[in-house]
């Protein structure tokens, strides 16, 4: 089993000391522990674990509100303890990775802490593709953009349109999207001029 880095959240000093010591038993390090909510947000944010195990009802943030901004900043999966099975923590069940009670056994606490990394671990990289796959259409869109932008200003055809934009790409050092973003604000504001009869349409690149 794989050993996390684990930061603790609880109000009950003996039930933190008791998970403490267990979570270590299981070859796990605590690199911290807090009693407070608001403080334990900031620790995640600073420290970024590998896990975090939180009190449903920490002082000053309650323990799925903590669960929820860690969550959206995708910063590392969140076990709760809830004290007892309320409606809200149901309807909230989304954001948290998992739930042991204070008094779970030890293989329990390994098994949930197992899935809840590993399932962090999958949903992390699935949404790292989906962003990868996002910017690479919003990159192909701006490229076509500014193809028929050069298109148009020039006169060219596609073929031509598209070797101009690799070929300037390789020699600036920059992104297709970089180079297709600065055609599109330099034709822009070429096409405005001339529309206003300021200046002489410019030389073919």
């Amino acid at each position: 089993m794989a050993a996390f880095r684990i930061l603790l959240v609880h109000g009950d000093f003996k039930i933190r000391n008791n998970l403490s010591h267990r979570i270590r038993e299981l070859g796990h390090t605590v690199v911290t522990e807090t009693e407070d909510g608001i403080t334990g947000l900031n620790l995640v944010r600073q420290i970024r674990p590998d896990l975090v195990v939180a009190d449903m009802c920490p002082p000053h943030l309650c323990g799925l509100e903590l669960a929820e901004r860690v969550e959206a900043e995708r910063i590392a999966p969140i076990i709760l303890i809830p004290q007892k099975p309320c409606a809200k923590f149901a309807k909230s069940a989304h954001h948290i990775s998992g739930c042991i009670t204070p008094d779970c056994n030890t293989p329990t606490l390994a098994g949930t802490i197992d899935v809840a990394t590993s399932r962090f671990a999958l949903v992390s990289h699935l949404s790292q593709s989906v962003d990868n796959l996002t910017q690479k259409i919003e990159a192909r869109k701006l490229t076509d953009k500014a193809k028929r932008a050069l298109m148009d200003y020039y006169g060219w055809d596609e073929a031509t349109a598209h070797r101009w934009l690799q070929k300037r790409s390789m020699n600036s050092g920059k992104s297709q999207r970089e180079v297709a973003e600065a055609v599109l604000i330099i034709t822009g504001e070429r096409s405005s001029k001339k529309c206003q009869g300021s200046v002489s349409p410019p030389k073919t690149p």
